[in-house]
């Protein structure tokens, strides 16, 4: 880099680019000398004695004009950075002239009237194609005479020409393995100046003592050697010369041996399994073979032609072996890491409705790629829940580059719940209780279907899961199934229960005694229920009763008749308000113990164990069953064989510990807890009549309470 500092003060100098000076050489867009002496001697003083000379120089133009300076150069050097500075008065920009004709701005002077000292800084080339570096000084304001005094500047410059780029060198490619005889071949360098190229060969053992190929300028982009490079590994190099200056170099590292190694190829993939690749050894005589294995090789092994495995030494991932060609061909093989399968995450497929007999899922496989090089042609079993049928059941992924990841969409299909089923059956009450084992995830809407007596009226569904409620929609029956279906099915167990009573069916009856349920010529058809029944959703826990005022009396007295067709029916609640448990408030029950009139049911069951002879008749005549499944359901099922009239069946439990009842009971606020009471109405004789609820606590006895044809009251427990 060279610089040229150019002062100006103006004495008799001739103009002459040889005289070191710049001087106004020409006026343009009108301007006008107007003051002071010629352009040749315009400028007087350095710029520290700004404006205390005796000469200097002016001119008037259009806004824009001015007049140029400009010192003459050749064309073999190119400028990298010019500094103006001047002593002048205001208005005036001072720029520099680019290749193109157009000015850059170094400064400007604003509106100052005394001279004023200023400068700027231009960084480009700005040499003109005659070699000229021009600077110009332009008005800002039209019509008004513009002054200069002093002017320097300072120019960086460098020689024209650039060097050329370095090749890509195109065989040998790195690291491969050669015989002694080399063949380089590489792509052309670029040049800025468009100089004509030769290109220069060398190769080293160790990267920094090079030794020549060839001389300079032997040839334009290959060279086929005609052997003797020294076995083991070297370092070639090209570079580009253009006559004046030499490239940057394209260096590749090569083996040189009297044995061949081909590219490894990649064998089919597995994911979950190590990625082998393999490479073929040919050559011939007798070798010390060596071979440099990826960063992220795991194993390796040698075979030879007879495919006996060879033995090696492995120094730091680089693999030395004893290799007789001669013997022919062999085989080099290493493992890199397998492709990771995520577990795939399942969830239901809503665009298919998921049944109890057949579930839907969508899943998501994910698959990486941990390795350092790209893998093509994986292959992966599709991993599908027990019992169901993935689509696809294998993927192909036809590449994942290094580090990627892959998503595949999967669709199930199949029966992965497990049903069982288990019926309770007499003369007039039926039940099924279906155990769902759901082993897959939890499901929303899910359809149910199953067998029922074609008799069956009165049809109640309530599903339960440990301690919870699921919600049961869209019951409905038609020819001896009934169907409904789950808003939620979580997973693991769950169990349905479906009820209902069955209907009595007599055909011909003749004498008049066969009632109500009477069907053919000789009597009136029983008339059957419809078979469509609204949605039904289990309540969570058992609506309360309002509490009873002291006055009211808590006997189990005798309501309206009702007949056994209507006990599988639900009993509205006869109030819906929760009732108040403050501190220290009495139940209308509590307030009674002490009155005989009001005493708790446990008393009725006392006083009727006094009256021995009826007690009795009631342990031959009437029976209460209980039966508890393991999820807590609890049924309560009434025989007598007596004709009975307001029955009315009372359990006592753990207060606010029962719920899902059917039907529903009345529910009474005790001191002791909550009695419940079914009203059962009419019994027929050998009549049997069944409640259910879910309760996991231990229940005391069940208490019935009835009169009998003749108006006797009966009392039994069980």
């Amino acid at each position: 880099m060279k610089k040229i500092f150019l002062l100006f003060l103006l004495s008799s100098f001739a103009l002459a680019g040889s005289t070191g000076f710049l001087h106004p050489t020409e006026f343009y867009s009108g301007a006008q000398n107007r003051h002071g002496t010629t352009p040749a001697n315009a400028i007087d003083r350095s710029v520290g004695d700004c404006g205390t000379g005796s000469t200097f120089w002016s001119f008037v133009s259009q806004l824009g004009g001015g007049a140029e300076f400009y010192y003459q150069f050749n064309d073999s050097i190119r400028t990298t950075r010019i500094s103006i500075q001047s002593c002048s008065t205001g208005f005036k920009d001072f720029v520099a002239k680019k290749a193109d004709g157009n000015y850059e701005t170094a400064y400007s002077i604003g509106n100052t009237g005394p001279n004023t000292g200023a400068s700027g800084t231009l960084q480009g080339n700005f040499i003109q194609q005659d070699g000229r570096v021009v600077i110009g000084v332009l008005n800002r304001k039209a019509d008004v005479e513009h002054y200069l005094n002093d002017i320097a500047f300072e120019i960086d410059y460098e020689p024209l020409n650039s060097p050329p780029s370095a090749p890509q060198i195109l065989s040998p490619a790195q690291n491969q393995t050669l015989d002694e005889g080399v063949r380089i071949s590489w792509s052309a360098a670029q040049d800025p100046d468009n100089d004509t190229l030769s290109y220069f060969l060398q190769y080293s053992s160790d990267s920094l003592s090079w030794q020549n190929i060839t001389a300079a300028e032997c040839c334009e982009n290959e060279w086929n050697g005609a052997g003797g490079l020294e076995e083991g590994s070297a370092f070639v190099s090209v570079k580009a010369f253009d006559g004046r200056q030499y490239g940057e170099a394209a260096v590749v590292s090569v083996n040189i041996k009297h044995a061949y190694y081909t590219p490894p190829v990649q064998q089919d993939a597995l994911a979950g399994a190590d990625v082998e690749w393999r490479a073929g050894i040919s050559g011939s005589g007798t070798r010390n073979c060596a071979y440099a294995l990826p960063q992220d090789a795991l194993r390796a092994e040698i075979r030879d032609s007879a495919n006996s495995t060879i033995a090696f030494q492995n120094n730091s991932n680089t693999l030395a072996w004893e290799c007789n060609l001669a013997a022919g061909n062999q085989t080099l093989s290493y493992l890199t890491p397998a492709v990771v399968l995520n577990e795939t995450r399942w969830v239901q497929n809503h665009e298919e409705q998921s049944t109890s007999a057949r579930q839907f899922l969508s899943g998501t496989q994910e698959f990486a790629n941990p390795s350092l090089h790209d893998y093509g042609r994986i292959h992966a079993a599709t991993a599908c829940p027990q019992n169901l049928s993935c689509t696809p059941s294998e993927i192909e992924i036809p590449f994942l580059a290094a580090g990627g990841e892959f998503y595949a969409t999967v669709q199930a299909e199949g029966d992965g719940i497990y049903e069982s089923e288990s019926e309770e059956q007499n003369a007039h009450y039926y039940n099924k209780t279906i155990l769902v084992e759901n082993a897959l995830l939890a499901f929303y809407n899910v359809s149910f279907e199953t067998a029922i007596p074609q008799n069956l009226a009165g049809i109640i569904a309530i599903a339960t899961s440990g301690n919870a409620s699921l919600e049961i929609q869209s019951l409905n029956h038609s020819s001896g199934r009934v169907f409904f279906t789950l808003a939620f099915l979580p997973e693991g167990t769950a169990e349905i229960a479906v009820s209902g009573t069955l209907e009595t069916v007599q055909t011909n009856c003749t004498d008049g005694g066969c009632g109500e349920n009477c069907i053919g010529e000789n009597c009136t058809q029983q008339e059957t229920p419809e078979n469509t029944l609204p949605s039904v959703a289990p309540t969570a826990s058992p609506a309360p009763y309002a509490t009873i005022s002291p006055t009211a009396a808590p006997s189990l007295a005798a309501e309206p008749k009702r007949t056994y067709a209507d006990v599988g029916e639900s009993i509205p609640n006869s109030a819906s308000t929760t009732p108040s448990r403050k501190p220290g408030s009495i139940t209308a029950l509590a307030a009674a113990r002490n009155d005989f009139q009001y005493a708790l049911p446990a008393a009725m069951l006392a006083a009727s164990l006094a009256i021995a002879w009826h007690y009795k008749l009631l342990r031959k005549r009437i029976s209460i069953a209980r039966k508890t499944s393991e999820s807590g359901r609890v049924t309560l099922e009434v025989k007598s064989s007596l004709r009975l009239e307001s029955a009315r069946l009372a359990q006592m439990v753990p207060e606010n510990s029962a719920r899902a009842f059917s039907p529903i009971p009345k529910v009474r606020e005790t001191v002791t807890g909550d009695l419940l009471e079914w009203n059962l109405g009419e019994m027929r004789e050998n009549a049997i009549a069944s409640v259910q609820f879910e309760c996991h606590e231990k229940l005391k006895p069940a208490r019935l309470e009835a009169k009998t044809q003749d108006g006797k009251t009966v009392r039994a427990e069980g």
